[in-house]
């Protein structure tokens, strides 16, 4: 393998796509089952020069950051350019591999809130936050789930890793890593689906958040559970290890599941706080309209959840962002 070969091809020289065979293009795959570098380059649309070049620099595809979400850092490396071709094209073709019914993340349809059904009104809940589960997902992981889990050959596989990872580790920003993470993990969530299914609950992971709900008695193998994401390579957050019964509360991945799906109290208070500061006399008029910016989408968040609160909410920010309007323009 030549990671250090450089060809420089213009857009007329890459390698045209495979023509799609109809009903045949988004069939579910069991495995890759990719065993040359060239039919690799087919199915992403390549060559092998170019993916030489690609790999042998792969650090300057990317566009690195940091973002602040909710009082944490989180570092974001982006793929750009024909890197970000070559992973979406990679993606759709992971989209296809058949994964547990409890994996609600990295598929098309699924989303935060498509997670969180599967918990409604349910006695007890546990919850799981596994830590760190990017960067615990190293290269060699990665690799090995492409040569036992998607029957690659050692050169494709080598390839696939070299993409898909970055400084040894899976990036977040790149749309291929939550997919990959799903794939790393699968036996952890088939291990917890199964213990759940032993104990009449239900299982679902989203991205790195595990919940197992189901009658009241499962508070009794939230440890087993930690122990087999332990076991499996993962680290479960101690602090976020909970159970939560049906007298409290009960939030899955932003959503409320005590009887029905609606947004978090904590979440609708935060926006009435800050409601209150866009409605208040006084203040800058750049930075009321980013509040009001930063109001609206979350306000439309709520609305998803819960129509009538919601909709309360985001008359209230009209009314006010019209009032703000007029006072500045006076």
């Amino acid at each position: 393998m030549n990671f250090g070969a450089s060809s420089r091809m213009s857009s007329s020289q890459r390698p045209k796509p495979p023509a799609k065979k109809a009903g045949k293009s988004h069939r579910p795959l069991e495995t890759l089952a990719l065993h040359d570098v060239a039919h690799l380059c087919l199915q992403l649309g390549t060559s092998r020069e170019e993916l030489n070049k690609i790999c042998s620099g792969i650090g300057y595809y990317y566009r690195r950051f940091i973002i602040q979400r909710n009082g944490k850092s989180r570092q974001i490396a982006e793929p750009l350019h024909r890197l970000r071709e070559i992973l979406n094209r990679l993606n759709r073709l992971l989209q296809r591999l058949v994964l547990p019914e409890a994996v609600k993340a990295g598929k098309k349809g699924q989303s935060n809130i498509s997670n969180a059904q599967s918990h409604i009104g349910k006695p007890m809940l546990l919850t799981l936050d596994l830590r760190d589960f990017f960067p615990s997902i190293s290269n060699r992981r990665v690799y090995r789930m492409f040569i036992q889990r998607c029957k690659c050959s050692p050169d494709v596989a080598r390839y696939l890793t070299r993409l898909t990872t970055l400084d040894g580790q899976v990036p977040q920003g790149s749309p291929t890593s939550t997919i990959i993470a799903a794939l790393v993990s699968e036996r952890m969530v088939r291990r917890l689906q199964g213990l759940a299914v032993q104990h009449q609950a239900s299982y679902t992971q989203y991205v790195d958040d595990g919940s197992i709900s189901g009658p009241k008695h499962i508070k009794r193998i939230l440890s087993t559970a930690a122990n087999i994401v332990a076991n499996e390579g993962f680290r479960v957050h101690p602090r976020k290890l909970r159970s939560i019964a049906e007298s409290e509360e009960q939030v899955v991945t932003g959503v409320r599941v005590d009887s029905r799906l609606s947004a978090p109290s904590k979440k609708v208070t935060e926006v009435k706080e800050l409601l209150d500061q866009l409605e208040a006399k006084g203040g800058a008029a750049h930075s009321k309209q980013r509040l009001a910016s930063s109001l609206l989408g979350k306000i439309e968040y709520i609305r998803r959840l819960d129509g009538e609160i919601g909709g309360g909410l985001l008359d209230r920010l009209k009314l006010a962002t019209q009032r703000w309007e007029r006072t500045a323009g006076d």
